[in-house]
């Protein structure tokens, strides 16, 4: 086994915390003012999920992984 297998990739390490972080922000935003989601109705839940999705997906593109190529 090489390095690249043992190790975490940063792309893997950037999705997780930008997950934790964008769950943390949207869960504030959300106590503090919770009026502003409510103009989503039923669909709250999948906007909430669809947010952490996409930043984690865009996290995981963007970050580069130098063992891996």
């Amino acid at each position: 086994m090489n390095d690249a297998e043992k190790t975490i990739s940063p792309k893997v390490i950037a999705s997780a915390v930008t997950s934790i972080l964008l769950v943390a922000v949207i869960a504030a935003i959300g106590a503090i003012t919770p009026d502003l989601f409510s103009g989503l109705g039923v669909w709250a839940p999948v906007v909430y999920a669809a947010v952490v999705s996409v930043g984690a997906t865009l996290a995981g593109f963007i970050k580069r992984d130098s063992l891996r190529k």
